[in-house]
């Protein structure tokens, strides 16, 4: 154990030297000059080794280790230069002598202090740095100075040798400061307590023991071999000790020399009993014994630092390796209890969206049914498309809040594929048409000419987006404008850079409060929440996705001005895929066989209305068991399957009828429930469902529904899509009109049959330009479609498709001309009537 603590820093404060301190400074060094004289060996007042310089030297670096003041430090080396004056008073020399000596004293103490000072580091003798410092200052720089100064003073009011003078001086000074200032920092430094510890006690005894004997085997016998016992011994007390061991045995070694030297005995004396040789030999040897011990003790102490800080990082490691342990253990933990909670929130919003789902059917299906009646008022129709349409809201919501789900789980994948970007486009704006021209609303789409015609990307996903988007502008806005922009905002090394713009002039957004957008269940304010509804998930799950798409998305908005959302994507060009060049026509299936399980009354009533309606035949079962028995005892050509009943539930029905085998193996099996999450859907694919239609369910996807998977025999002689040269009973649907004219009201209904009119006109203007005219094609079809001129708008769309072949557009305007003027003569006749 090494008995010296290592000063790594000053004190916080050091408290004021008192006049007691100086007068021992003054004591102390006033009582090693006097020491160094009476070290002497020759003739004269020339000492062996001078202690004092190097016991002020350890007084100065003590005190700058301290944190004294600059003007205590320079008081202390003051002190120690009238003490070294009063030495030289007392000794009787010149007066030259007596002040010119201490000054060169003075400055061998400043040369050794400063360049330890300078290494910025804390003044101990164990690092390497200090002591390589210390031992360069004290062996060369200041003893070499001090003595050229010495020599050169003495020379000049003594008359003597400066040669000689030098030669004596140097190796007593160096040597003082070499054995002294290491010894006097090292006991300062020492730790005493530790020392008087059992265990220190009997090493220090020890090691007093060892060196007492070596030297007495040393000095008392006068056989230069024997010299080399020393080492060893204080080898020893180097490795008990360290640096207190060094000290200890530089100290003894350093007396023992100098008293059996000048008592005659010993191996440094010759036989020719020349003093001047003999004095260099034993300062030859304290300096190597001094240097020798320092050296060791130094590595000894690094590299007991060196294991400290080896064993400090090794149960550092330890301990990092139990923590990050145990975080892993905790991190599982936590993993496992997220998943746990994951999957009781999917079962939670599986569970509510059945729970919210069912009643919304029953309201949405009761509703459809009335208005397909036609013996309701107008007023009554109107209130039930209203009550209608508010369902439909709440599903939006409901679809929101589990799509953000699935994102958040990751369970939302993007599949790109080849798409034409003006019919995504065209799409998205005309389902938001409605919403526009009921408040009025100017709504315009332009794609840059150097947008490409064909982009590959998630052509859903980017709908999603922009069909939320979109939305969000109309209900926000309640006058003025809504417009769709689409600019190609240059390459990059992947593709296509897209910027999609949707800018509104609505309510526009604070500047303090655009923070809150794109984040889940936020909205600008409360006020916002209670005037437009929702549920504040809807930008949120468009950040989703545009990030999922590897883009960007904000938004540009000033209060009271509007507002430009934006999102940009990067998409490689694509391909033109094929198209069918005229509209699908779909053929109405012959009567079906129809099992619908389902254990809601409700339920039963809307879809075997639904269904009987279009000419199919409706058994119904109350549950799982009931289907098995009933798909057994008659030959059905679907089943419409309800998954959550009591008793046998419609996987396991699914199940047990795929086992029967045979035809049952391929009875198309339709799941109509309200769990629609993905994960639930890939397990009614498991168990053997072709396809699921989700609740509510709207009429024209469950027929759809029913068409894709039902025989593929059509009924003789019936098309629910004529050609476009049917009678003029298949040319307008009449109900679609008279559904429009009951929403909108008489004025509202009329300003559209003048843009339909205005439309018709403009065929004729721009007959010559097919670029034009495709455009105008594109705008009278959904139009019309929506006024109910079915004919009008089947034509409209064959034209849009001939404008890419110039020997086509003759004939197809001509088709549609010849509808239009049937379609304006009705209209006068509605409106003579």
């Amino acid at each position: 154990m090494n008995a010296v603590t290592t000063l790594t820093a000053p004190p916080q404060a050091a408290t004021p030297m008192g006049w007691w301190r100086y007068a021992l400074v003054f004591a102390a060094i006033f009582g090693a000059c006097l020491l160094g004289v009476s070290l002497t060996l020759t003739e004269g007042r020339v000492a062996s080794v001078w202690v004092a310089n190097g016991l002020l030297a350890a007084i100065l670096l003590r005190s700058c280790a301290a944190g004294r003041p600059f003007s205590e430090r320079a008081g202390i080396a003051g002190v120690g230069f009238l003490g070294n004056t009063a030495a030289n008073v007392a000794l009787g020399d010149p007066w030259l002598i007596t002040f010119g000596l201490p000054v060169c004293n003075l400055i061998e103490v400043m040369l050794c202090t400063f360049p330890l000072l300078a290494l910025r580091e804390p003044l101990d003798f164990s690092r390497p740095r200090v002591l390589s410092a210390f031992s360069i200052v004290s062996l060369t720089l200041a003893p070499a100075v001090s003595g050229v100064l010495a020599a050169g003073w003495l020379s000049l009011v003594d008359g003597a040798d400066f040669r000689e003078i030098f030669w004596i001086w140097y190796p007593t000074d160096a040597l003082g400061l070499l054995i002294v200032t290491p010894i006097v920092m090292t006991v300062h430094r020492a730790d005493f307590e530790a020392l008087l510890a059992p265990r220190m006690l009997l090493k220090l005894g020890i090691v007093l023991a060892v060196m007492m004997a070596a030297l007495a085997l040393v000095f008392w016998q006068k056989s230069f071999p024997f010299l080399f016992f020393a080492f060893p011994a204080l080898l020893f007390a180097v490795f008990q000790l360290g640096f207190l061991g060094a000290a200890i045995g530089i100290l003894l070694t350093a007396v023992a020399a100098y008293i059996a030297t000048n008592s005659g005995f010993g191996p440094l004396l010759l036989a020719h009993g020349d003093m001047r040789t003999t004095l260099v030999i034993l300062q030859i040897f304290v300096a190597t014994t001094a240097l020798e011990s320092l050296v060791v003790a130094a590595i000894l102490d690094q590299r007991k630092k060196l294991q400290e800080r080896f064993l400090e990082a090794l149960r550092f490691a330890e301990e990092s390796a139990l923590s990050l342990a145990k975080a892993q253990q905790e991190a599982e933990t936590a993993l496992v209890a997220a998943k746990k909670a994951s999957e009781a929130k999917t079962d939670f919003l599986a569970s509510m969206s059945h729970e919210i789902r069912t009643p919304l059917n029953s309201i949405i299906g009761f509703t459809g049914l009335v208005l397909d009646g036609e013996t309701i008022s107008n007023e009554a129709r109107r209130r039930l498309l209203l009550s209608q349409n508010a369902a439909h809201s709440l599903v939006t919501i409901v679809n929101d809040i589990l799509d953000f789900s699935k994102i958040e789980a990751g369970k939302i994948d993007i599949s790109p594929r080849a798409f034409p970007v003006a019919s995504l486009a065209d799409h998205m704006i005309s389902i938001v048409h409605g919403s526009a021209e009921g408040k009025d609303l100017d709504l315009s789409l332009e794609i840059s000419d150097d947008v490409p015609s064909w982009l590959f990307g998630d052509d859903k996903r980017i709908g999603q987006v922009l069909l939320n988007l979109l939305n969000n502008a109309v209900k926000f806005t309640d006058e003025g404008s809504v417009s769709l922009r689409i600019v190609d905002e240059g390459q990059t090394a992947f593709g296509e850079k897209i910027g999609f713009y949707i800018k509104d002039t609505g309510i526009g957004i604070p500047e303090d409060k655009r923070d809150l957008l794109f984040r889940r269940f936020s909205q600008v304010d409360n006020t916002v929440q209670r005037r437009f509804g929702g549920t504040g998930l809807g930008l949120a799950i468009c950040k989703r996705l545009v990030d999922l798409m590897g883009g960007e998305i904000g938004v540009e908005s000033e209060a009271g001005e509007g507002s430009t959302f934006w999102f940009r994507l990067v998409l490689p060009k694509a391909e033109a895929t094929a198209q069918p060049t005229l509209p699908e026509r779909r053929v109405k299936l012959r009567p079906l066989d129809i099992l619908l399980v389902e254990d809601l009354p409700m339920n039963q009533e809307i879809a075997a209305a639904y269904l009987e309606k279009e000419g199919h035949r409706v058994d119904l079962a109350d549950d799982g068991a009931d289907a098995v028995e009933a798909v057994q005892n008659k030959r059905y050509d679907l089943v419409l399957m309800d998954i959550q009943m009591p008793g046998m539930d419609g996987i396991t029905a699914t199940e047990k009828i795929r086992e029967l085998g045979g035809a049952f193996a391929t009875l198309p099996i339709i799941a109509m429930t309200a769990n629609v999450l993905s994960e639930q859907v890939a397990r009614f694919k498991a168990a053997g469902m072709n396809d699921h239609v989700g609740k509510p369910f709207a009429k024209p996807d469950l027929l759809r529904t029913i068409e894709k998977w039902g025989p593929k025999r059509p009924q003789p002689q019936e098309e629910t899509m004529e050609p476009a040269n049917t009678d003029e009973a298949g040319n307008f649907d009449e109900q679609t009109f008279t559904e429009l004219g009951a929403l909108l009201g008489k004025e509202r209904l009329e300003k559209h049959i003048s843009t339909f009119e205005a439309m018709l006109a403009d065929l004729y203007v721009n007959g010559e330009d097919h670029d034009s005219l495709a455009k105008a094609a594109h705008k009278l079809k959904s139009v019309a479609g929506m006024l109910g001129f079915m004919r009008v708008s089947g034509l409209a769309s064959d034209l849009e498709q001939a404008c890419e072949s110039p020997e086509a557009v003759d004939p197809a305007l001509a088709r549609l001309k010849e509808a239009g003027d049937e379609a304006s003569e009705r209209l006068q006749r509605m409106r003579a009537a």
